[in-house]
């Protein structure tokens, strides 16, 4: 029997084909996984330790920004990947899944759902995917993002992915209560191509609440950019999700290169013909016609149960 066929439920998961479980066997069977491993999960004792009085932040990673400093986990890996001549990418993608298996017990420690840990070991595989349809193997290319998932720091939730994280401003009033800076909010993230139907949001901010118990949530992301209400019908996703935020501060630019989000590849914006396929890309492409800047926002929405 393969010695790392114990993982095959885990690539499974991750939607990993057979050529990428033979790619992973290989990697681990030239490194020591195990001492990474106990690396990369001593930081998040440690960080539990520093949260034992807050319960959610023990059971869920609320961990101090940078707190998995370069030398804790990743220098390690690196030299390690480098002594065998291993690509740093697929070296990183083989003992995150490997880490995975770990990841689940402290799921089922705290009583998380596993249909959270499913989905978001799939982050995983949709980026090892990626990394194959542009180099040919398997790897894992936004290793520091990534890891986040395998902590657990950063969970799928429905179409959205969330943290608990501390709110960072000093007092804001929003609406249904003051928030205190450091009081805990749950931070979103959208990927790319998430669904923001009203339908979809909603399924993830109850599924989020069950999970972090917390039903503040806190977005700083170029969504929430006040303009949009001029930009985009009506009928828009976009303005749909930013509609139910309070829009704390606002951030603009006439650096255009966040455009890539929305036309899909970094290019000189203001001299490149801008594809106009979708009511977004023809709205930007108008703003930058006009030389008109581009930003983002923060905001809080509290969700009511």
């Amino acid at each position: 029997m393969n010695k790392y066929s114990f993982l095959r439920p885990f690539t499974g998961m991750a939607g990993l084909p057979t050529q990428a479980e033979s790619e992973l066997d290989e990697i681990l069977s030239q490194i020591d996984a195990d001492s990474l491993a106990d690396s990369f999960f001593d930081c998040r004792k440690e960080a539990v330790a520093l949260s034992e009085n807050n319960a959610p932040a023990a059971r869920l990673g609320f961990f101090p920004e940078g707190f998995y400093p370069e030398h804790a986990f990743f220098s390690p890996a690196k030299k390690a990947f480098d002594a065998a001549h291993i690509d740093r990418n697929a070296g990183f993608l083989a003992v995150l899944i490997y880490f995975s298996v770990r990841t689940l017990d402290i799921y089922r420690a705290y009583g998380l759902p596993e249909s959270v840990f499913a989905a978001s070991l799939g982050e995983l595989g949709k980026a090892a995917r990626a990394f194959y349809a542009k180099h040919g193997f398997y790897g894992a290319e936004d290793y520091v993002w990534l890891n986040c998932f395998l902590i657990p720091e950063l969970f799928t939730v429905g179409s959205l992915q969330m943290r608990l994280c501390a709110f960072p401003y000093e007092r804001f009033d929003t609406g249904f209560g003051i928030l205190h800076q450091n009081d805990p909010v749950v931070q979103i993230h959208v990927p790319e191509c998430a669904d923001l139907s009203q339908s979809a949001l909603e399924q993830s901010y109850r599924l989020a609440y069950s999970l972090f118990g917390v039903p503040y949530f806190f977005a700083d992301s170029w969504l929430l950019y006040p303009p949009h209400r001029e930009m985009l019908p009506p009928d828009s996703a976009i303005r749909g999700f930013m509609e139910d935020f309070s829009v704390i501060e606002t951030d603009e630019t006439h650096d255009y290169e966040g455009l890539w989000r929305i036309f899909g590849k970094q290019i000189d914006y203001r001299k490149a013909a801008l594809p106009q396929k979708t009511s977004l890309q023809r709205a930007y492409a108008e703003r930058v016609a006009k030389g008109l800047p581009i930003g983002s926002a923060v905001g809080i929405r509290y969700f009511k149960f």
